[in-house]
């Protein structure tokens, strides 16, 4: 090779030849969570069944939810529900006139969104609050 031709300088730029496929920046980044994801789950066996997805209907209060809560009730764990945040649903139901005799289950409406759902009656009645510029709305689903 001769140093003047310029061969040298467009060796030192030449890109490996991995970087020759048609693969964009953006494939690359993406990738990168599931590559951890898949790596989390090889090393610990995936998410542990220690929790459950549901509470037990007798982890609450009846008296103090104010409307008995069915024996096969789904209430999600991922909510936090308390006596006193069921007892505010229930009551929130029952304010704008809707039925509830019974709870048979509560949980997140959605996963992006604060939303809650009550379901009442056997599943009968599905009620959506939402919290609406600080106040909250409560609509039939």
């Amino acid at each position: 090779t001769c140093p003047s031709c310029g061969a040298a300088q467009f060796a030192a730029r030449q890109k490996p030849s991995y970087l020759h496929q048609n693969v964009s920046g953006w494939t690359i980044i993406a990738a990168i969570p599931i590559l951890g994801a898949m790596l989390w789950f090889a090393a610990t066996g995936g998410p542990s069944d220690e929790k459950p997805l549901y509470l037990a209907p007798s982890s609450f209060n009846s008296q103090l939810v104010g409307a008995p809560i069915a024996a096969d009730a789904r209430i999600n764990t991922g909510a936090g529900f308390t006596n006193s945040k069921l007892a505010a649903m229930v009551a929130l139901v029952r304010l704008y006139g809707y039925r509830c005799d019974e709870i048979s289950g509560a949980s997140l409406n959605g996963l992006w969104t604060p939303d809650l759902k009550l379901e009442c009656n056997n599943g009968q009645y599905s009620y959506v609050l939402h919290d609406k510029g600080g106040q909250w709305v409560v609509s039939v689903d």
